[in-house]
């Protein structure tokens, strides 16, 4: 991955992580309109995959965050497009 395309991904985690701490439970629909208020026009057109890229990223720049920050994005068992903000374990613990 390009440097330019993970600090805009880590930057975009770092911002959702302000506005959603680990913990929160999240709506998709409320992603998405974050999403749209700081994406400077670089989301999805297709709403199909909206919310599928969004996650994706926000995964993925999450991941690079300093250690009590790291979270990723995952489903809430049974609900669809509900999502929990989770902490990701330490690195290097099993």
């Amino acid at each position: 991955m390009t440097g330019f395309l993970n600090n805009t991904l880590v930057a975009s985690a770092a911002a959702f992580h302000r506005v959603f701490p680990i913990g929160t439970i999240v709506q998709g629909n409320v992603i998405i309109a974050w999403a749209r208020d700081h994406a400077d026009g670089f989301i999805a057109t297709d709403p199909r995959l909206q919310l599928l890229a969004l996650r994706r990223h926000l995964n993925v720049g999450a991941a690079d965050l300093a250690e009590g920050e790291r979270f990723r994005l995952a489903p809430v068992e049974g609900e669809r497009e509900v999502f929990v903000v989770c902490a990701l374990a330490k690195r290097g613990a099993r």
